[in-house]
């Protein structure tokens, strides 16, 4: 069963880039070694010192044994100068992914965009949120093809639901925000949340989907 791992680094003042390095070339060999590994982001936001990077796997096994693997403990001897406190792991549920085979770094980087929304169900309702939204995700995919992943997540024991999509270009995801099937969605599902849905916009670094 595919498991979803959020890797979340705070950088120390001025190690932003050096952290980051170190994380694109563990990164990199994971896509390289782990064939389990069918997809990863890495989304940074330099002015609060965040890395964030999130990886599907095929199996949670995979996911558990990446600790033991040797080039781990290399990578985590190499982040720790530049990090303001330890690494943060967490496990989310895969609801639905869309992916092209895509890999996204420089030049061409500077041209995506990465947004996330986040919702909080209220108590019980977790399940009818997830509901409206992948049909809002079926409705979105139809008819938004510069929108190469479409990622949605869940951990139901806080009723967190999240979804991260991937345009190619910047421009087209600021006007998705404001556009009529995203305000119809928040519109739908406003009553079902304990709390305003949060949509962010990200820095992407690095994209990887294997076909």
């Amino acid at each position: 069963m595919s498991v979803v791992i959020e890797f979340t680094l705070t950088t120390r003042p001025g190690h932003y880039e050096q952290a980051l390095e170190a994380y694109l070339d563990f990164v990199n060999r994971l896509e390289d070694e782990i064939e389990d590994l069918a997809l990863a982001i890495i989304a940074g936001e330099p002015s609060q010192d965040l890395i964030h990077g999130v990886g599907i796997y095929e199996s949670a096994e995979a996911a558990e044994d990446l600790a033991s693997l040797p080039f781990f403990a290399e990578v985590i001897d190499a982040l720790e100068p530049h990090l303001a406190k330890a690494p943060e792991r967490s496990e989310l549920e895969l609801l639905a992914l869309y992916a092209m085979d895509t890999e996204i770094q420089a030049p061409h980087i500077g041209e995506a965009s990465l947004v996330e929304m986040s919702m909080l169900a209220r108590l019980g309702h977790v399940d009818d949120v997830i509901a409206l939204h992948e049909s809002f995700a079926q409705d979105f995919q139809a008819i938004e093809p510069n929108a190469v992943i479409i990622l949605e997540t869940v951990q139901r024991a806080s009723g967190r639901i999240r979804a991260f999509v991937l345009y190619e270009n910047s421009s087209i995801a600021t006007a998705e925000g404001s556009g009529p099937l995203v305000g119809g969605f928040y519109d739908a599902v406003e009553s079902l949340l304990a709390e305003p849905p949060r949509r962010s916009e990200l820095h992407i670094v690095h994209a990887f989907a294997r076909g």
